[in-house]
């Protein structure tokens, strides 16, 4: 039963239906290993772009599918220079403030 359980496991986080649905996966396996180094801190978004080389619109497309699906929160920090997007996994119960 638990290699069963562990087969089926690894085929939900591995295998995809289409092209997008592997990047959605591949952004919450890469903030998974962020969270995992780095605890609850925010992941900047010049980071998810060094290590997901797609285009500026696959980034936003994704992102927004995976914050209207409540998988991440994403937040905006600004600074002398421009301003950062960051990223962040939500919790796993955790909604939004009414």
């Amino acid at each position: 039963m638990h290699q069963a359980s562990r087969m089926l496991y690894m085929a939900h986080l591995h295998v995809s239906d289409t092209e997008f649905d592997q990047r959605c996966k591949r952004v919450i396996e890469l903030l998974t290993a962020w969270q995992g180094e780095h605890g609850d801190a925010w992941m900047p978004y010049r980071e998810v772009s060094r290590k997901l080389r797609w285009s500026r619109r696959e980034h936003e497309e994704v992102r927004e599918v995976l914050v209207d699906q409540e998988r991440i929160s994403t937040d905006t920090v600004t600074t002398l220079g421009r301003p950062k997007l960051m990223y962040r996994l939500r919790a796993p119960g955790a909604r939004r403030p009414i």
